[in-house]
């Protein structure tokens, strides 16, 4: 008498088939929910390293447009105490000092003036020509 329980071959070799295909399906679910959730670690370092980047340009833009202000204010302030100085000079009673702050005053007018008032102003103070 045969065992009413016991499996033929074909009938067990075709369960082994199926367990081994719902371990191979669950295993590649697996595969996907960790590639899904590595894809998405690195979109957010990604989001992450582009926002602190632009933070960073940002804080450079702004640093470069304070050195700006600053050498403005600098160059201004310069040009005023030059300017100071030649007016005071009008009233001198030479003529040659009284004739300096007037071409000072015309170079003002022209956009090259800041290197020419420069140059002047460095030959003046080291005895240049």
């Amino acid at each position: 008498m045969e065992n009413p329980h016991q499996l033929k071959p074909s009938e067990l070799f075709d369960l082994l088939k199926l367990a081994f295909a719902l371990i191979g399906g669950i295993g590649d679910a697996v595969a996907l929910v960790v590639a899904h959730r590595t894809q998405k670690v690195h979109e957010q370092e990604n989001y992450r390293a582009k926002a602190a980047e632009r933070r960073e340009d940002a804080k450079v833009a702004e640093d470069n447009r304070r050195t700006a202000a600053a050498e403005t204010r600098e160059n201004t302030k310069l040009l005023n105490e030059r300017f100071g100085a030649a007016s005071a000079q009008l009233g001198h009673e030479k003529a040659a000092v009284r004739l300096a702050p007037a071409s000072c005053f015309s170079l003002r007018r022209q956009p090259h003036s800041r290197k020419l008032i420069r140059a002047s102003a460095n030959e003046t103070r080291w005895g240049g020509d």
